[in-house]
C-alpha cells in the first residue's frame, strides 16, 4: 500500500483523529498544571475524598469453668441464661468456655453458683476470665467482613485485627453512615417453609410433619459484634 493509499484509508484517518484528540486533551484543553510537565492532565491512582474507619469490638468472654455438671450442661446453663451462643474446649486440662457476648466476671460468678460452679484459677492463682472472644472466632469473624465487603465490589478493602477484641475497617470515600451500614449491620436471610397447615413456631424436636407455615429470619452476627467507634479520615 503505498502512502496516499495508507492516508486515505478510513481506518488510519480515526486512528489520526483519535490520537490528535487525546494529545489535545492531555496537554492542551483544559490546560494542564504548571508544575505537570510531560504528565500533563494524566492522572495516576486515585483521588480518595474523605472516608472513614471502624473500629467494631467483639464481644465475649473466655472463661475457665469448674462445675460439678457435665461440660454440655454447663454450655447449655449458661446459653439459657445469658440469651448467647457458647462453645467450649479444654485447654491446660481445664474446661474453658467461650461466651459469645459481653459478661462481667462478678455476672458469671453469680450465675454459676446456680449449679454449683465457679471460675477456674490459672497456674499463677488469677481467675481464667479474658474478655474478647478466640482467635479462632476472631478470624472467622474476619472472613465474614471481608465476604461481605466482597460482595458491595469492595475487595480491595481489607480489615485488620487488634488482639482478640477488635477489628478496624477503613472505607476510603465513605462516609461515617454508609460505613456503619456495611460493616456493623447483620446480615439476614429468611428461609420459608410451605406445608399443608395452619401456621406456628418452630420449636426444638418438632418433626417436618409438624412445621406448618414457618417463615424463619435467621440473622448472624446479632449478637458478639458491636461498632463501637467511627471516626472520619481527613481528605487526602
Amino acid at each position: 500500500m503505498t502512502g496516499k493509499g495508507v492516508l486515505t484509508d478510513v481506518r488510519v484517518l480515526a486512528l489520526l483523529v483519535f490520537l490528535c484528540a487525546a494529545l489535545i486533551a492531555i496537554y492542551a484543553y483544559p490546560p494542564p498544571p504548571a508544575d505537570a510537565g510531560i504528565d500533563g492532565n494524566l492522572k495516576y491512582g486515585l483521588d480518595l475524598v474523605g472516608g472513614s474507619w471502624l473500629q467494631l469490638q467483639l464481644e465475649g468472654a473466655v472463661v475457665g469453668i469448674e462445675a460439678p455438671v457435665s461440660d454440655d450442661a454447663v454450655a447449655s446453663f449458661l446459653e439459657e441464661q445469658l440469651n448467647a451462643e457458647v462453645v467450649y474446649f479444654t485447654l491446660e486440662d481445664v474446661t474453658v468456655y467461650e461466651i459469645r457476648k459481653s459478661v462481667t466476671k462478678e455476672n458469671l460468678s453469680a450465675i454459676l453458683t446456680e449449679i454449683g460452679g465457679s471460675i477456674a484459677k490459672r497456674p499463677d492463682g488469677t481467675d481464667f476470665y479474658e474478655t474478647g472472644v478466640t482467635t479462632d472466632t476472631r478470624d472467622e469473624t474476619k472472613r465474614i467482613i471481608e465476604i461481605k465487603l466482597n460482595l458491595l465490589g469492595l475487595a480491595d478493602i481489607q480489615p485488620r485485627t487488634v488482639g482478640n477484641e477488635f477489628i478496624l475497617v477503613d472505607l476510603a470515600g465513605v462516609d461515617i453512615g454508609t460505613a456503619k451500614n456495611i460493616v456493623g449491620k447483620p446480615g439476614k436471610f429468611e428461609i420459608r417453609m410451605q406445608t399443608n397447615g395452619t401456621g406456628g413456631d418452630v420449636v426444638q424436636w418438632m418433626t417436618l410433619g409438624e412445621v406448618e407455615n414457618i417463615t424463619a429470619h435467621v440473622v448472624f452476627g446479632s449478637e458478639g459484634i458491636e461498632a463501637q467507634s467511627v471516626g472520619a479520615v481527613p481528605i487526602r
